[in-house]
């Protein structure tokens, strides 16, 4: 077998193979007789077709087969001889077969750049470090106060006010056309507590149960609804209840409420919980600059393949969350297209330089890490380990599951070798938990 490949562009590759005459030969006079051993041909007995008859009945049939099985069992050896690796399945545009002739097939594929990797240690890095005040802790405790407030029916016909609790029924109208994402009964929100848009909540101010109001409200560029992102709506509402909140007091019984046995150590625990995620959120942060920096540093084409595959996956995930929020799923337009395109052509980007540098440092997962993931997933969506592992080895996801776990591993090293300057962040953003 002979093998050549041509370099088309920085992503795509086409393979030349040339097979013997001789193993074409072979190949055909296998396919022959699994056709002459299993045709079925009036006045003749199985097995007993004459050569000349099978030839003229399946002669193409026996040709295509053949083609198709010197294809299927070369590719891989072609592949690895040319030291070349798709990450795209290959495009087989194979010549006519014939007996005494050696066969030709050329494939084309999509591989993955090569580009010199930047220097990726030393990475000057700032990571934002921000404390936990004891306003942040009244802000808290104040929200699972708000959290734990019960409803109370009014002992007196009033107007809305902040911190009331209302039920409303409403519809948006765009253009004429009442929109079904916009258009709700039975509605339930906290008045002032940000639920819903402001200009939504400051019209529900000073309204009386079974009142009604029109009004429009101008929603911003990046709205989760595509169709009233940048536009006015124009809203009918009805008020169907309005309730005062009665908060718990903030004492021990409160405390226990949230599993903690006095409210001092409820605020030792929201403290060290809020420390552990501003934490996190700071080395997330860091992680993602570093890689937001080498992104900037190592400049290559993707590969379109790999890019339509992450955009379908992301357009799935975004699906997904919709339905989730039983929400009309939006159009693909192409302004969101757009973006989802950048975010897609971003994460393979950051997952070509990643496992460049796995390659270069030796960086791996073994066995036993893997199989403490799976066990430690098994755990968390409370299924079998061996029912998880078994879903896991089902197509490609144990190794997706390891390439995720390298790159964790990638991310930690760099982390470790970058020049990071903690630098203090104001907290203005209050982790809603509990």
């Amino acid at each position: 077998m002979r093998v050549n490949v041509e370099t088309l562009n920085s992503t795509e590759r086409k393979l030349d193979v040339w097979i013997p005459a001789e193993n074409v030969k072979e190949k055909i006079e296998e396919v022959f007789r699994e056709f002459h051993k299993n045709a079925n041909v009036k006045g003749f007995r199985q097995g007993k077709v004459p050569r000349r008859v099978i030839e003229s009945i399946y002669g193409s049939s026996i040709m295509g087969e053949a083609t198709q099985k010197l294809v299927s069992g070369s590719i891989d050896q072609a592949l690895a001889e040319a030291s070349v690796q798709p990450v795209s399945r290959p495009d087989v545009d194979p010549e006519d077969i014939s007996e005494g002739k050696e066969f030709h097939y050329t494939a084309r594929f999509e591989v993955l750049p090569g580009f010199d990797l930047s220097s990726y240690t030393g990475i000057p890095i700032k990571r934002e470090r921000a404390e936990v005040t004891d306003s942040d802790i009244e802000r808290i405790l104040e929200h699972l106060q708000n959290r734990g407030a019960q409803a109370k029916a009014l002992t007196r016909d009033r107007k809305v006010r902040n911190g009331d609790f209302v039920i409303v029924d409403y519809e948006g109208v765009l253009e004429g056309e009442i929109l079904p994402e916009l258009k709700k009964s039975g509605v339930q929100l906290v008045v002032g507590e940000g639920q819903i848009v402001e200009e939504f909540e400051d019209n529900l101010l000073g309204m009386k149960k079974g009142g009604e109001k029109e009004f429009e409200v101008t929603y911003k560029d990046d709205f989760i609804i595509p169709k009233a992102a940048g536009r006015t709506v124009k809203f009918k509402l009805e008020l169907k209840d309005v309730m005062e909140r009665i908060v718990p007091d903030l004492d021990d019984e409160f405390a226990k409420d949230h599993e903690e046995e006095t409210l001092d150590g409820l605020e030792k625990a929201i403290r060290a919980e809020r420390e552990g995620s501003l934490g996190r959120a700071a080395e997330e942060k860091a992680k993602s600059d570093i890689v937001d920096h080498l992104i900037g540093k190592n400049s290559f084409d993707v590969p379109r393949s790999l890019l339509g595959r992450e955009v379908g996956k992301l357009r799935e995930g975004l699906t997904q969350q919709y339905s989730r929020m039983s929400m009309d799923i939006p159009d693909w337009n192409e302004g969101l297209e757009g973006r989802l395109r950048q975010r897609a052509e971003k994460n393979i980007k950051a997952s070509i330089i990643l496992g460049e540098i796995s390659r270069r440092e030796g960086i791996e997962v073994t066995e036993k890490e893997l199989e403490a993931r799976l066990r430690e997933l098994s755990r968390g969506a409370n299924v079998p380990y061996e029912q998880l592992k078994d879903s896991y080895m089902q197509g490609d996801m144990l190794e997706r599951l390891r390439d995720r776990m390298i790159e964790e591993k990638v991310l930690e090293f760099l982390v470790e070798k970058s020049e990071i300057e903690d630098v203090l962040a104001e907290n203005d953003q209050i982790d809603k938990e509990k």
